[in-house]
């Protein structure tokens, strides 16, 4: 072989194993040193290098090609932080075979902070409450360090409130950051155009279940009233609370705008007009319980409905009727007419019921409010007693529950307070007055563990207290009071021991539970309470306990074992209950 020949396939072999060595999978190791965590990781997430270097077939040559560019990403970075005067040293090193080693010590400098900040509005919405709040919200403040998504996140809020509002053709007219490197300092300025305001324009309501009278007086809104988009939102959630439909669509038509009006279309899916519910359960405070209920969701066009309900169980049953129909004053209110028959059968009392009354259900101030008139006979036996007693019942109720799951939450709270009453010889043949306060709130502690607290409070004042009913006196203990004592166990007794009731009652729980499988989780919880006649003569006992919980396809479910350690024989209950935590 020619020498010059010998020098030629040399010389390919060459340039192939180099190809080749620059084909090969390279390791790289990026670190960031000379910065805060919180600028690290930003870094990271922007340096090209750092995000690719875990890639197949990563080769020399696209190594060193990120590495040439990461300095300006950092760079980058630091610009969109107020950092506009850094040092960066950058060394990229062989480790080891194949494997580099990419190292940049930063100095960031001094960052650059706000010193002028020029916010206005100009246009129709110059003057909108929300408008200038949204202008008050803006996340940087003449002081602050420069933060550029901050920046345009504010701007981004801005526009948003402004398109809720109806502000269409709303735009910048001035936006910009002047940076003075040598000071260190920034001034924006932000001038915003809301245009003109659109309004609500022709809305098309479709021929349901229901007239369209009745669906009219459930708009929030009407056509020529500014924009809204909140009121789309309550449009739409009143309308899936109204039971009447399966499924609500509320569609502003911003395809179709026209003289500055925006039409509004509602599809709205008629549900089944009859349901039908028939169950059964256990739980230790009522033993073996069967459900029944039947609803009619529009028994008219006038948006009138039926409800009806039996409950049997040992301890409580209850056959309920109701007829509900929508109180035209009020978007959100309605007015049931209801009557019920209900026996009960505890360890204290033993108690046959009659009830018939009408009740005003609305919103007030946030919540859910009651206003009731129930004409109330039980027929009553305590502790070897018995008694009959009528009373004329009217009440007020407000409560409010807010939770991120209603079958098993992490964080959420419901707060309930009612109060009632009767004056003897109107229809009544005593007179009392009666308070209760409850509140439970669950709050997530972790990934896995949540703590449940809870307490109820409750106060009577009566003028023959021999006659109050077995249904409106207090006892504590069972399943969602004291646990570790039996159902309605607790309370004020009589001269044979017997459990009679109290005139107060106050309870509460402290409860930490902690999830160790998908499904399942445990718990440890202490309670206190009693009911009781005087505020020298409280009483109260106390239990601990644990337990086990599953949620399950049906619900969740609880299962607690309870010792009464204010008694000398430490009672022990067993406690099972079945439901939502709320």
């Amino acid at each position: 072989m020619q020498r010059s020949t010998r020098i030629r396939i040399c010389s390919l072999a060459a340039l192939l194993s180099l190809f080749s060595a620059g084909l090969h999978a390279q390791q790289v190791t990026v670190e960031i040193k000379g910065v805060d965590e919180g600028l690290r990781e930003a870094m990271l997430d922007s340096i090209t290098l750092a995000r690719q270097k875990d890639r197949e077939r990563l080769t020399l040559a696209r190594v060193k090609a990120l590495y040439s560019r990461a300095s300006k990403e950092i760079g980058n970075v630091l610009e969109a932080h107020g950092y506009y005067q850094p040092h960066i040293a950058a060394k990229l090193t062989e480790e080891e075979a194949e494997h580099w080693r990419a190292v940049f010590n930063i100095d960031a400098g001094p960052r650059t902070h706000v010193t002028d900040l020029s916010l206005q509005l100009v246009g129709a919405g110059k003057d909108d409450t929300v408008m200038q709040a949204a202008l008050t919200d803006f996340p940087l403040k003449s002081g602050d360090p420069l933060s550029h998504a901050r920046y345009e996140q504010g701007k981004k809020h801005i526009e948003n409130i402004a398109a809720q509002r109806g502000y269409f053709d709303g735009a910048w007219r001035k936006h910009a950051i002047m940076v003075d490197v040598a000071k260190s300092s920034a001034r924006i300025e932000l001038q915003y155009d809301t245009g003109p305001r659109y309004r609500f324009g022709e809305i098309n309501l479709p021929d349901t279940v229901i007239s369209a009278r009745v669906l009219k007086r459930m708009l929030p809104f009407k056509t020529g009233d500014p924009y809204d988009a909140t009121l789309l939102i309550t449009l739409s959630q009143t309308l899936r609370d109204s039971n009447y439909f399966s499924d609500v669509l509320v569609t502003p038509q911003m395809h179709d705008l026209h003289d500055q009006q925006v039409p509004v279309t509602l599809t709205l899916t008629p549900r089944r007009r009859n349901s039908y519910e028939i169950g059964g359960g256990f739980g230790t405070d009522t033993g073996p319980r069967l459900v029944a209920a039947w609803k009619n969701h529009y028994f008219n066009r006038r948006g009138h409905r039926i409800e009806t309900s039996l409950r049997l169980s040992p301890v409580l049953s209850t056959l309920t009727g109701s007829y509900i129909l929508p109180y035209f004053r009020s978007r959100n209110a309605e007015l049931g007419i209801s009557t019920s028959l209900s026996h009960e059968d505890t360890i204290s009392s033993r108690s046959d019921i009659i009830k018939a009354g009408v009740q005003h259900l609305s919103k007030q101030w946030g919540w859910n409010r009651t206003l009731g008139l129930t004409y109330h006979y039980e027929d009553f036996k305590l502790a070897g007693t018995k008694e009959a007693t009528q009373l004329l019942i009217p009440s007020i109720g407000y409560w409010k529950s807010v939770s991120d799951d209603p079958i098993y939450t992490r964080n959420g709270y419901k707060l309930s307070v009612d109060l009632r009453g009767a004056a003897g010889g109107v229809i009544s043949d005593i007179s009392f007055l009666q308070a209760m306060t409850r509140a439970k709130v669950i709050h997530a502690l972790g990934k896995k563990g949540r703590i449940i607290s809870r307490a109820e409070v409750g106060a009577t004042t009566v003028s023959d207290f021999s006659q109050l009913p077995a249904s409106l006196r207090f006892f504590a203990g069972g399943s969602n009071s004291v646990r570790g004592f039996g159902y309605e166990a607790l309370g004020p007794r009589d001269s044979t021991g017997k459990v009679i009731g109290g005139r107060y009652l106050l309870t509460g729980s402290l409860e930490y539970e902690h999830r160790f499988l998908e499904k399942w989780s445990g718990a440890v919880f202490a309670d206190f309470g009693n009911a009781f006649n005087s505020f020298q003569h409280i009483g109260l006992e106390y239990s601990v306990g644990t337990g086990v919980r599953w949620l399950s396809p049906v619900g969740l479910i609880r299962v607690d074992v309870g010792v009464g350690i204010s008694r000398a024989d430490y009672p022990v209950h067993l406690h099972i209950v079945a439901g939502p935590d709320l």
